[in-house]
């Protein structure tokens, strides 16, 4: 039989290309980090939210409204210029009690 070769030279190799595969890696990344940026600029748009994530918005403000009903239009998602904060925008939120709308408002 025939014994393992103890050569160290594969490691060596690895570990002289493991900085520079890092250095690929991470250029990789930032390039899909910057197409993604380009193609959804971060301020200044809405990013609506799907059916499901209002549905449940919209039913955990129903029961935070004991005795009424709230029924959302659409949500959505923007992020600020100036301080890459994120805001939630609601559109066509109306309030009603016993069958009464109390409020309407379109935004």
């Amino acid at each position: 039989m025939t014994e393992p070769s103890t050569d160290p030279q594969p490691k060596r190799r690895w570990r002289a290309l493991r900085w520079p595969l890092r250095g690929v890696y991470l250029l990789v990344i930032l390039a899909i980090a910057s197409l993604v940026v380009l193609a959804y600029p971060p301020g200044g748009r809405d990013i609506s939210l799907p059916d499901w994530a209002r549905a449940r918005i919209e039913a955990r403000m129903d029961a935070a409204m004991p005795g009424g009903n709230v029924t959302v239009g659409a949500v959505g998602i923007r992020l600020s210029r100036e301080r890459m904060l994120p805001q939630i925008r609601f559109r066509d939120v109306a309030l009603t009690s016993d069958g009464q709308q109390l409020s309407l408002i379109h935004i």
